[in-house]
C-alpha cells in the first residue's frame, strides 16, 4: 500500500506539473497570436495614416515587447504626425529604459520619414531629443549637419559645422567638419571664406583631394569671369594640376586644357 499510495502521489505530482506546463504553454501562444494580430493591424493603420489607431496599436505592442527598435521608430513617426511631443517624449523614455540603441533609433526614424516625404519628422525629433536628452547633444548636432547638408542649407550647415569644430579646429579629425563649413559657405556665396577653409584643410592633409579640387574649382571659376586676372588663372592651374596627380580624370584635364596663361 505505501508504494502504491507513493505512485499515485508522484502520478499526481506529474498530471499537476503537465497542466501547469500546457496552461503556460497556451497562454505563451496566445500571447504570441494577439501580438501577432496587434502587429498587422498596427501595420495597416500606419499605411493607411490613421495615425491615432496605428499609435494605439504600437503602444500595446511595446507593452508585450519593449525592446523592439522597430515598433519604437514606427510609433514615434504616428505621434509624430500627430504632432503629439508628449507621447513622443514618453516613447523616448520607454526606448532608453529598454536600452534601445539612439544610434537604431534614429536610424529609423530617419528612414521612416524619408520614405513618407515628411523630412521634418525626423528633424524635429532630432531637436526634441537633444532639448530632452543634452547628454546627447554631440552625436545629435552631428546628425544634423549631415541632414542640413543633404537639405543643401548653408545657414544651418554652418551652424552644425562650427560647433563640431569646438575644440578640435587644429586635429585631423576636424578635417570632415571643415570641408562641411567650406561648403556651407559656397552655398551662401562666401567664395573668400569658403576658400580660407579649404586651405586650412590641406595645412593639416596636405593631398587631401577634396580640398585641392575645390580650390581649382573655386580658382578656375572666379578666372573664366575675371579673364584679365592672369593670378587667378596661375592658381587655378596649381590646384588642378594637384588634383589631376593625384587622381587624374578627364574632366580636370579638360580643365587644365581650357586655360591658357594671360599675355604679361
Amino acid at each position: 500500500m505505501p508504494n502504491l499510495n507513493l505512485a499515485i502521489n508522484s502520478y499526481n505530482i506529474l498530471r499537476q506539473s503537465i497542466i501547469i506546463i500546457l496552461i503556460t504553454l497556451s497562454s505563451v501562444v496566445a500571447l504570441a497570436t494577439d501580438y501577432d494580430v496587434l502587429k498587422r493591424k498596427a501595420n495597416l493603420f500606419y499605411e493607411q495614416q490613421e495615425w491615432l489607431s496605428a499609435l494605439a496599436m504600437y503602444t500595446l505592442m511595446l507593452d508585450q515587447h519593449p525592446d523592439i527598435t522597430d515598433t519604437y521608430s514606427h510609433a514615434i513617426i504616428a505621434a509624430s504626425m500627430r504632432n503629439d511631443s508628449l507621447m513622443q517624449a514618453e516613447l523616448l523614455d520607454k526606448a532608453f529604459q529598454n536600452h534601445i540603441p539612439f544610434d537604431s533609433l534614429y536610424n529609423q526614424v530617419k528612414s521612416l520619414s524619408f520614405n513618407i516625404g515628411k523630412t521634418n519628422l525626423y528633424e524635429n525629433f532630432l531637436l526634441r531629443t537633444q532639448i530632452s536628452y543634452p547628454w546627447l547633444s554631440r552625436n545629435i548636432d552631428l546628425q544634423l549637419l549631415k541632414y542640413y547638408t543633404f537639405r543643401r542649407n548653408g545657414n544651418k550647415m554652418e551652424h552644425y559645422a562650427l560647433k563640431m569644430l569646438k575644440n578640435i579646429e587644429d586635429k585631423p579629425e576636424s578635417i570632415p567638419f571643415r570641408d562641411a563649413l567650406a561648403e556651407a559657405y559656397l552655398l551662401q556665396g562666401r567664395q573668400p571664406e569658403a576658400i580660407d577653409t579649404f586651405k586650412s584643410i590641406i595645412k593639416l592633409d596636405a593631398d587631401n583631394y577634396n580640398a585641392i579640387i575645390e580650390l581649382g574649382n573655386c580658382y578656375y571659376t572666379s578666372y573664366l569671369a575675371n579673364k584679365e586676372n592672369s593670378q587667378l588663372c596661375k592658381l587655378a592651374q596649381e590646384y588642378l594640376s594637384k588634383a589631376y596627380s593625384l587622381k587624374p580624370t578627364p574632366f580636370v584635364k579638360q580643365m587644365l586644357e581650357s586655360l591658357k596663361t594671360p599675355t604679361k
